[in-house]
């Protein structure tokens, strides 16, 4: 796990640009908290590649990067691992080459020198990196499958800037120019969904595609797409043999480093799995979770605790009071690429922090949601596509049910919110309501606060993620989530926060065999009007126990209100005064003012998460946009 920053001049020449190797070095330094332990640089004129690199396999300075061939001629940047590198060493060695290295790093470089773009089809792992062939003045960037390893450029008519993080392409002369599309996607959905960024022209290389960089200029390719044909399995057996199989083998090859392993462990579902699994492949495992100490209806520590004691696990719970949130709120804040209002991200940070005392690498559950259909939106959906007498009556309702006081952080005011959520998207089209769903605010009211017109521009975006959504195909459902949903928010949150703290998080539902496999199946594996994660459930039930399989669902989230409405109340009213606000050319003061005192003044929690997305961009436009 590192960070990369590159530029490429398309047009190569003879003249040494000194001046871009101190913009990289800049680039490398913004980005520094992703690889500590050593930083290193080649300039060659027009193309200049910089590497932060945190050492998990082969810890030695031979492994360091930029690492080029013996020859001089390629070389390579790379942030990721490489989870089959083993075999590709030896497939590569039976072929004459000669190793310097035990890192996974020098396998890639030769298996690109070999293969080029196809060596991409061989991998099996997550990755983001640049190779660059000095002779033919070639450069290819590629990014993983689902996007687990982030990647922005930017390109010019003559250059490619490209970077690891915002914060480091920034460094470069590129262009910052406000998207109001991109703004009101992050007020709707708490995130911006790539290829687009809040500045118009800035783009997140999509997962599994590549640029190809040459003296003719950019292209952009595809080369991989997950989301198969159904197949019809009705030999449960051995769907749950190949499952097991698959998972298996996922845990244990994310297990190989030189650097200590541990486990993130709610007491969930999909995190108790992959640290059962674990648990068998060594003896000395640590897992780790969070306590949220002031609420305790967030609060998983005695599930995880069970878990742990269960597999066998030393197992450290991680207390996030009021009193250290408020530091770390701040902290997060401070290191925004981009708006980003998914409040768990705090959690995630606080966690990482902790977690990398004692260990550099982390296994996590996540991936199964959106691949099995974990989310209460999941089984929301299913129902409406099946609809009983409940489904019939409810819109009828609405009126009444409106009436309810919502909250995320009470049982009996989650329930009120999840119904009123419910009601609504039954009126609406499959498509309308996943969105809804999907959504953390309303889309007209987040299209009323900005300056200008966005409907159609922001419809045309959205549509990509949507357009494939059928009633025939619940498995459509979950390929949207898959695409909107865990790329954008999910793994955006995890690799943000967690390299924030240089730790490396492996997911292992996402090892691309078990993606592949599950996409495979037939829905009646995965959700029903009552059930969620089905095959997950049948397959590890044995292993586990029963109340993983058996409470709700709780997401990973703090007591936003709760911090909005006591220790963030001040800040929150001063940074969104109409008096105070900065960023007047995009939002409306007085609509803002309005949703700010309909949430403080007329306590209506359904505008939680619009508040704090309106005060995380004007934070992020007067302390990021402004001041960089």
């Amino acid at each position: 796990m590192c960070g990369i920053a590159g530029e490429f001049h398309y047009k190569p020449t003879e003249h040494f640009d000194q001046s871009g190797e101190l913009v990289l070095r800049r680039a490398l330094q913004a980005m520094i908290h992703r690889g500590p332990d050593d930083t290193g640089v080649l300039s060659l004129g027009t193309c200049h590649l910089g590497h932060n690199r945190l050492k998990i396999l082969d810890l030695s300075s031979a492994a360091n990067q930029p690492m080029r061939d013996s020859s001089g001629r390629y070389a390579l940047v790379f942030n990721g691992e490489i989870f089959n590198h083993r075999i590709l060493r030896k497939e590569l060695q039976e072929q004459g080459c000669e190793f310097r290295t035990s890192s996974d790093t020098e396998v890639l470089l030769h298996l690109l020198i070999r293969d080029k773009e196809k060596a991409l089809q061989k991998l099996n792992g997550f990755f983001a990196f640049a190779f660059l062939d000095i002779e033919e003045h070639e450069l290819i960037v590629a990014r993983d499958r689902f996007g687990e390893k982030p990647l922005w450029y930017y390109s010019s008519e003559e250059t490619l800037f490209f970077a690891s993080e915002l914060k480091g392409l920034k460094c470069f002369d590129i262009p910052k120019d406000i998207d109001i599309v991109s703004l009101s996607l992050f007020l709707q959905f708490s995130y911006i969904p790539g290829p687009h960024s809040i500045y118009s022209g800035v783009f997140k290389l999509e997962p599994g595609n590549y640029l190809h960089a040459t003296r003719s200029g950019l292209q952009q390719k595809e080369w991989y797409k997950s989301y198969t044909d159904t197949a019809e399995r009705t030999d449960e057996a051995r769907v749950i043999e190949e499952f097991r199989y698959l998972l298996n083998d996922a845990v244990k090859s994310r297990m190989q480093a030189d650097v200590p392993v541990g486990c993130f462990l709610s007491g969930g579902m999909d995190s108790s799995v992959v640290a059962r699994i674990a648990s068998q492949n060594t003896h000395h495992l640590r897992t780790y979770s969070i306590a949220i100490e002031d609420n305790p209806f967030l609060d998983e520590t005695p599930f995880a605790k069970e878990v742990a004691n269960y597999i066998g696990s030393k197992h450290e719970v991680i207390p996030i009071s009021n009193a250290n949130m408020l530091d770390e709120v701040r902290f997060v804040w401070d290191h925004l690429d981009e708006p980003f209002a998914d409040s768990s991200g705090i959690a995630v940070s606080i966690l990482s922090r902790k977690v990398k005392e004692h260990v550099t690498v982390a296994l996590s559950g996540d991936g199964a949601d959106e691949l099995l259909g974990g989310y209460n939106k999941h089984t929301a959906l299913w129902n409406s596509l099946h609809r009983g007498m409940t489904e019939q009556i409810l819109p009828y309702l609405l009126p009444i049910i409106d009436i309810l006081p919502e909250s995320r952080t009470s049982s009996r005011g989650n329930k009120f919110r999840q119904l009123k959520r419910y009601a609504r998207g039954l009126n609406l089209s499959l498509k309308g309501r996943y969105l809804l769903w999907a959504s953390w605010a309303d889309e007209q009211i987040c299209e009323d606060l900005l300056t200008q017109e966005v409907s159609v521009r922001k419809g045309a975006r959205i549509n990509m993620f949507v357009q494939d959504i059928l009633a025939s195909d619940f498995n459509s459902v979950l390929r949207a989530d898959q695409q909107l949903v865990l790329t954008n928010d999910m793994l955006t949150k995890v690799d943000s926060m967690s390299m924030l703290h240089a730790l490396e998080v492996r997911p292992p539902f996402l090892d691309f065999r078990v993606v592949e496999f599950i996409n495979s199946l037939p829905v009646s594996y995965k959700v029903d009007h009552k059930s969620r994660k089905i095959l997950l459930q049948k397959t590890f039930a044995g292993d586990l126990p029963q109340t993983v399989f058996n409470r709700p669902k709780r997401g990973f989230e703090v007591p936003l209100e709760q911090w909005l409405r006591n220790e963030l109340k001040e800040l929150i009213i001063t940074t969104l005064d109409p008096k105070s606000m900065r960023s007047v050319e995009f939002l409306r003061p007085d609509a803002v003012k309005t949703i700010v005192d309909l949430f403080y003044q007329n306590n209506k929690s359904e505008y939680t998460s619009l508040v704090y997305s309106l005060f995380v961009f004007e934070y992020w436009y007067q302390n990021h946009h402004l001041n960089h």
